[in-house]
């Protein structure tokens, strides 16, 4: 029901499971073909993934670089090192390109191509090749034949080499190289750089230490348990705590929650609006109407914000009362919170695998803006640097267009928090906190909802599919 939960589909908890054990997972069987033929025969690229794309004509090095770019890898400006570029310019015929895509142009001779994947090998920047071949007229002649130079160089290499050849009849074969390595060959640029993008994801998993579960200290899990148990007593079923409930469950481990006031009557919110008006952003504050089940407050017009005078709180609260009538249990006062980066971080309980925690872009378009990240619980710290890194928005909190940068160890924090509060508790379904306002100073939690349900302890086993004490080799 909240925005956490409808982002846990089985698709996202798979993924995250697939991500934290180091499981390369493809989308076709005929994607799958592509990338064991290259992990079986080729070395891993660095971690960077930086590729350089060889081409005998403009056109096909033009649709791989775009592949590549299609598939999160990384080309690097050649031009910028100025030795490779200066060694590139002397070996290849005259109208080369030797920027990435390289145009070695048609009248490249297989000699001359050699040199010119070996120069690119031994250059630090790059950390894969990507040759594509086309036919062309030159190519007739079996002594000029570019593909020569695949056949005779060296197939087992420093780092991975793949080729693409539109003109073959398969998808993917092997081509056996002078010393008799392999080299995987790909009809088309897509499949090429899917394969290399997949490569380049095993050897980052690799390379990532294994970690430690986060920190999150001052987390009183017995006064936690004790609410649990508690409201389950009272609600066998279960079903979404009340707000009073869920700031005490929410503050017992640390979370960041706003100040909160609860209000039963007008006269109530006026006088805790005159309180919380020191603490409010510009001396405002927030009034929230609530009834029980209540999940999203903005869509149903339950939120009134930049409140000053207590006329307004007065009139807020009425037309709350007209438009919720005796279903309305009272309303909640908070102080305005200073403008800031709006997230949203949640937690959402498998059947299987246990809790999931979710950090994206929040506030009330977070559903159409869908920028999420998850991973399952407990959290490590490679986890919470990879969640923040993963948002297409995640420029937004580095600082973007001279915007100041958010407090990266306050939202390390909040994930922390939840993943330590969503293992120790498997009641507790759902977590959904949104928005999270992040900023220089902080972060802090203005919106929260929490639901339990009976549930029984998870198969510690199951929640800790992480990768070997030793990585294996690549």
């Amino acid at each position: 029901a909240s925005h956490t939960a409808a982002a846990a589909t089985p698709t996202v908890v798979r993924e995250a499971l697939f991500r934290q054990a180091g499981i390369t997972a493809t989308r076709s069987i005929l994607e799958l073909v592509d990338t064991a033929a290259l992990l079986h025969v080729q070395p891993l690229p660095a971690p960077r993934g930086a590729v350089a794309v060889v081409s005998n004509a403009g056109g096909i090095g033009i649709l791989a670089a775009d592949a590549c770019a299609d598939a999160g890898l990384l080309l690097p400006e050649l031009p910028e090192i100025p030795e490779l570029s200066g060694e590139l310019q002397k070996l290849l015929p005259r109208g080369a390109s030797v920027r990435n895509p390289v145009d070695t142009t048609a009248a490249v001779g297989p000699t001359e191509l050699a040199c010119c994947l070996e120069a690119l090998e031994r250059c630090p920047a790059v950390d894969a090749l990507l040759v594509c071949l086309v036919p062309t007229a030159l190519t007739t002649d079996p002594a000029h034949d570019p593909v020569r130079a695949l056949l005779e160089g060296p197939g087992r290499r420093r780092i991975p080499i793949v080729a693409v050849l539109p003109d073959q009849e398969v998808p993917v074969r092997y081509l056996n190289g002078a010393d008799g390595h392999p080299l995987p060959v790909y009809a088309d640029t897509a499949s090429a750089a899917r394969a290399l993008a997949h490569a380049r994801d095993r050897a980052r998993w690799l390379a990532e230490p294994a970690g430690e579960e986060a920190d999150a200290p001052g987390c009183d899990a017995r006064t936690a348990r004790s609410l649990v148990n508690g409201f389950l007593a009272t609600t066998p079923e279960g079903g979404w705590l009340d707000p009073v409930s869920t700031a005490d469950l929410l503050e017992s481990y640390g979370l960041p929650l706003t100040t909160s006031v609860w209000a039963r009557d007008e006269h109530a919110a006026v006088v805790a609006a005159e309180t919380l008006r020191p603490l409010g952003h510009d001396g405002r504050v927030v009034v929230k109407a609530y009834w029980p089940g209540q999940v999203h407050k903005s869509e149903a017009g339950a939120v009134r914000v930049g409140l000053r005078a207590d006329s307004e709180i007065r009139s807020s609260y009425r037309e709350f009362a007209a438009a919720f009538g005796t279903r309305m249990a009272g309303v909640v006062v908070q102080p305005m919170a200073a403008p800031g980066l709006e997230l949203l971080a949640g937690v959402a309980q498998d059947r299987v695998f246990g809790p999931l925690v979710v950090l994206g872009m929040g506030g009330t378009a977070t559903d159409v803006l869908d920028d999420r990240s998850a991973r399952l619980a407990p959290l490590t710290e490679p986890d919470l640097t990879g969640m923040i890194t993963e948002l297409r928005g995640a420029p937004l909190l580095s600082g973007h267009h001279g915007a100041p940068p958010v407090d990266l160890a306050a939202v390390r924090s909040v994930l922390a928090r939840l993943s330590r509060l969503a293992t120790d508790l498997p009641e507790l379904v759902e977590a959904d906190l949104n928005p999270v306002i992040a900023g220089p100073a902080g972060a802090v939690c203005v919106d929260a909802r929490v639901r339990l349900e009976p549930r029984p302890s998870f198969d510690p086993y199951l929640r800790r599919l992480r990768r070997p004490a030793v990585a294996e080799e690549a």
